[in-house]
């Protein structure tokens, strides 16, 4: 009885009167508070929004570049496969048909290009020796070759060698290229050009009248090829033909497994030269899918790239609306606490001497004080009451916001220790307590506690170097150490990666070594790494959470122990981070 009538007078209202100056200002305040509250909710909850939609838009530049620099990697072989294939008729002036058939294997296209349908020479036919080719092919073992179409021109440019020659690619020796616009455009201009040039969207004749139905986009890539050195004014007379390759649009998009693997998107690519023919298509099937663009050029053309990606997720665009609404809910609580309690300290200074309002003042300042951790623990204990169904069962969601803010507020709490244990070590009230201990126990235990945390990006952890160490530390604080170096290795790595742990025993010296294939540290930034409030910027620094504090505690901790962190990295991917401890001074010191 006498713990609750002592509650309820803490926590009951004195006589509201509002004409009292003291009570107006405990109001003022209380509001101004909840006001500032309620402000940095919303700029926080802005905050979170604006970094989810730049996250979202990062990845999306993230996918259009990798497209572009795969399509670029790729078209580039190609035209260093025909600058190759060139080269034999600066070589051999006379080139034949087994000669073609023998380069084709050299260049072992097969295994390493299976998605180009072929790559062939087109020779150059002047009109008046149309049937001088037509006899010269003919003698060569082909006794029923034609050209097609037969029509009679002042010049043609005939298909004579392509490779692999199978059924559908021998349709194709004797075609006239120029007979056709798109393959004509890309021909005389690689002929102007004097280098390689792609052609529209074309239906390649292997396509022609496919037994599926479908009419598949290709597309051609020619280099022309010229006897000794051409010259400006005599391109033609000097002209032999022109080396080519086809390849479908659909074989190096949406056949490519590395393509696919990295691209997570609907892609959609439009010939910008010819009023944006399609190239190739593969929709997202989401209603809410985000478009981003890019215009490139690729060998004589100009491509629009279209990258298609899933919006936000409904529970993902929720999420700063919850942040809001529990820092509005929290700003009430704490307004409406600090209003009681300066109602209440208001109306007992009002009624003592001037030397009891010196007294009140310096009790509120020591509750305060006191009361730093008071409200986030009741705040976790009762989010853990609720999580649990002590009020009522809750539903999914319920649980997983309850579950959040119960994970914040252990952050909370995790935060508000390391400031008090930094406080400590600056205040130069850390004792470091050395006793014996089995040490590599420890770090596998460590290792054992965050194997969930590295599970969630599918990361392993693995241990290498000595089996048992007996060595003489701090545990407690050692284990802190041990800990954020390997969280930080764990936060900073990209999924799908390794983080290895390696621990050895010297003479002199013990260390321990943290490597991870994470996101590096640039060279300018590893100066501020051990810095108090210091936090690198890099590719997960938005999306992992940090106080900076970690490191500077760490090598605090490590410093005191007479050792050191050293930390290594060349700032382009992976970093490692050694702890070095001195061996055989067991004495006790304060830092």
């Amino acid at each position: 009885m006498g713990l609750k009538k002592s509650l309820s007078k803490k926590f009951s209202l004195p006589k509201l009167n509002f004409r009292d100056s003291t009570q107006k200002a405990a109001l003022v305040v209380s509001l101004i508070l909840f006001g500032l509250g309620v402000l940095v909710s919303y700029v926080f909850s802005n905050s979170v929004s604006n970094a989810q939609t730049l996250e979202f838009e990062n990845k999306q530049q993230v996918q259009i570049d990798f497209v572009d620099k795969y399509l670029s990697t790729t078209i580039n072989s190609y035209e260093a496969i025909l600058v190759s294939a060139s080269a034999i008729f600066k070589v051999n002036s006379e080139v034949t048909r087994d000669d073609w058939s023998q380069l084709y294997k050299n260049l072992r296209l097969d295994s390493r290009n299976p998605e180009i349908l072929g790559v062939g020479y087109a020779e150059y036919v002047p009109g008046d020796r149309i049937d001088e080719h037509i006899n010269s092919v003919r003698t060569s073992g082909y006794p029923d070759y034609d050209f097609v179409p037969p029509v009679s021109k002042s010049e043609y440019t005939i298909t004579r060698y392509l490779e692999p020659l199978s059924d559908t690619n021998k349709n194709l020796i004797g075609f006239d290229m120029l007979s056709e616009p798109a393959r004509s455009t890309a021909i005389k201009k690689a002929q102007e050009t004097q280098t390689s040039a792609l052609s529209e969207p074309v239906l390649a004749v292997q396509d022609n009248g496919r037994s599926d139905g479908r009419s598949p986009q290709s597309l051609l890539i020619y280099y022309p090829v010229f006897l000794g050195e051409s010259e400006e004014q005599n391109k033609t007379s000097n002209l032999l033909g022109y080396v080519y390759l086809i390849f479908r649009a659909e074989d190096i998009f949406g056949s490519n497994q590395v393509l696919s693997d990295k691209l997570n998107a609907g892609l959609r690519i439009a010939d910008v030269t010819t009023d944006n023919k399609l190239v190739y298509e593969k929709s997202n099937s989401s209603s809410d899918a985000k478009v981003l663009t890019k215009e490139i050029s690729v060998v004589s053309r100009k491509w629009l790239l279209g990258i298609e990606t899933k919006g936000l997720s409904s529970s993902e665009r929720r999420t700063p609306l919850i942040y809001f609404i529990l820092g509005t809910i929290l700003s009430a609580f704490v307004g409406s606490y600090l209003f009681m309690v300066l109602s209440r300290r208001s109306f007992e200074v009002t009624q003592r001497h001037e030397n009891d309002l010196q007294v009140a003042k310096n009790d509120l300042l020591a509750l305060a004080s006191h009361q730093l951790r008071t409200p986030a623990t009741g705040v976790r204990q009762y989010l853990g009451m609720l999580s649990k169904g002590f009020f009522g069962e809750l539903n999914q969601e319920q649980k997983d916001v309850a579950n959040k803010a119960y994970a914040a507020n252990n952050r909370q709490l995790e935060i508000i220790d390391l400031l008090l244990c930094v406080a400590k070590a600056d205040a130069g009230q850390l004792m470091i307590e050395k006793a014996p201990f089995e040490l590599v126990g420890v770090v596998k235990k460590v290792i054992e506690d965050f194997k969930e945390t590295a599970t969630t990006k599918n990361i392993e952890i693995v241990y290498s170097g000595n089996k048992q160490i007996r060595f003489s530390a701090d545990q407690k604080y050692l284990t802190m150490v041990i800990e954020n170096i390997i969280s930080n290795a764990i936060k900073y790595s990209y999924a799908d990666s390794k983080v290895n742990v390696t621990l050895r025993k010297g003479k002199r010296s013990l260390s321990l070594k943290v490597t991870d294939n994470g996101v590096g540290i640039a060279g300018d930034d590893q100066k501020y790494l051990f810095e108090k409030f210091r936090r690198i910027n890099n590719p997960l620094s938005r999306k992992e959470g940090g106080s900076g504090l970690g490191l500077y505690l760490a090598r605090k901790i490590a410093r005191a122990h007479g050792g050191d962190i050293v930390a290594h990295s060349d700032g382009l991917k992976g970093s490692s981070f050694e702890i070095v401890l001195p061996i055989g001074d067991d004495t006790n010191s304060v830092v």
